[in-house]
């Protein structure tokens, strides 16, 4: 049951950057066997596989900067991978059966750059997924089932040029190093992606709950001045 990634190391190309990365290849889940994560097991207990030489030094753990991970069962997003690799600033993780993804699978990633989750079964992202991926550049959920999305998903990520959102229940846009394309896409998930969720729905619960308290104290004030009010006739009468 243990989960455990074993490596292919090897240097490979940087996504749209024309230079090479070390990087950690999952064996193709189809061909080797697929690893399977649930709400319960997820975390990442052991890292194995050789490293490689390059110019004669023998690589390690923190010359890591991709990861790829194809074709296996992963529901929940593997959590404590940088407790191996600290250094990622690139995920591809296509066709995985991925149907969760939540802030706290993300917020270790601080040096994340590239995020690559497509075909997978995503069906819903709140806004505060990628709120702690501030250098993000690229993100795909090319291909996913999204029908809800937080309306401020892309709103902290100021460095994005790349978003693919095609092929989706709620949005079928794309935007290549484009930045009127992003904010179509932005004005796509906040009208057509973001109707009522869980998280609007508490959001708008708490504002309602704070207008209330203010009115009632307003209510409490008013009625304090007019029985004051009330008290000073009596008086003069």
């Amino acid at each position: 049951s243990a989960l455990v990634f074993d490596c292919i190391y090897d240097l490979e190309l940087f996504f749209d950057e024309m230079k090479l990365v070390y990087t950690c290849s999952l064996p193709d889940g189809e061909k080797h066997g697929k690893q399977t994560t649930n709400f319960t097991h997820r975390d990442v207990t052991d890292v194995i596989g050789a490293h490689m030489k390059e110019s004669n030094v023998l690589l390690n753990n923190t010359d890591v900067r991709q990861i790829h991970i194809f074709k296996h069962k992963f529901e929940y997003f593997p959590r404590g991978i940088t407790n191996y690799f600290e250094n990622i600033e690139a995920i591809h993780a296509g066709m995985n059966a991925l149907a969760f993804l939540e802030k706290d699978d993300m917020k270790i990633f601080t040096k994340l750059r590239f995020l690559y989750l497509y075909n997978n079964v995503l069906q819903s992202l709140k806004s505060d997924v990628l709120e702690d991926n501030l250098d993000l550049q690229y993100v795909s959920f090319y291909g996913n089932q999204l029908a809800h999305i937080g309306s401020n998903l892309l709103t902290p990520l100021k460095s994005l040029k790349t978003a693919y959102f095609n092929k989706n229940v709620c949005i079928d846009l794309q935007a290549v190093h484009n930045l009127r394309e992003i904010a179509e896409i932005k004005l796509e998930i906040s009208q057509s992606c973001s109707d009522i969720t869980d998280e609007d729905l508490m959001q708008v619960l708490k504002q309602n709950n704070e207008k209330l308290i203010n009115l009632e104290m307003k209510i409490s004030q008013l009625s304090e001045q007019l029985s004051d009010f009330m008290s000073s006739n009596r008086t003069e009468l």
